[in-house]
């Protein structure tokens, strides 16, 4: 039995396309971010909608790509504060409310 999933497969492309291009964007906006005090600082502002300002540099950027960053990132933190063999007791458990939210 043959199955045609020829609209499924394309929709699929077309999702993973944009995810890639997402993400590519999003590194290029970090990179951005990283070269650019005055980015730097729209970023961390205390109203900063990191999406609206990515999307007006010219990167488009979603929320769902963001959102998988950011727990990639918070994941890879929680790791390394688990893990590192320097880190003092103290330093741990700073770093355990950074992650927890509780800053």
């Amino acid at each position: 039995m043959v199955r045609d999933y020829g609209e499924n497969v394309q929709t699929h492309r077309v999702t993973y396309f944009i995810s890639v291009m997402s993400e590519a964007a999003l590194h290029g906006f970090l990179r951005a971010i990283k070269e650019d005090p005055t980015l730097q600082a729209q970023v961390q502002a205390k109203d900063a909608d990191p999406l609206a300002i990515a999307k007006s540099k010219g990167f488009d950027v979603d929320q769902a790509v963001l959102g998988r960053f950011c727990v990639r990132v918070i994941g890879a933190a929680d790791h390394l504060v688990q893990n590192h063999p320097n880190l003092d007791g103290d330093t741990q458990d700073k770093l355990k409310q950074i992650l927890s939210g509780n800053l």
